[in-house]
């Protein structure tokens, strides 16, 4: 997730990132629905970074965001420092 929210990289993984953001989106979208996505982007107009819009909209961060989409996805909850990480449900 952090990758998504960092400039895109060279051209030969710039599809990934493409499918990975679209992705993305649409389990926001698909999980909050559509006016959190409208309000999202609003509050990132405002000027506010990637973890505090996300926050103050949907009430995780960005590591909170990539814990509940890998695991909508059906992958395994990451492990950061030898400790399993497990996604905070917000619905």
């Amino acid at each position: 997730m952090r990758s998504l929210s960092s400039s895109f990289p060279a051209r030969r993984e710039i599809t990934l990132h493409y499918v990975e953001s679209y992705s993305l989106v649409k389990f926001l979208i698909d999980t909050y629905g559509s006016e959190q996505m409208l309000l999202l982007l609003r509050v990132f107009k405002q000027g506010k970074s990637y973890d505090d819009a996300l926050l103050e909209v949907y009430a995780f961060d960005t590591d909170g965001l990539d814990d509940l989409w890998r695991v909508s996805l059906g992958l395994e909850p990451r492990v950061t420092d030898g400790v399993l990480l497990s996604p905070i449900l917000v619905g």
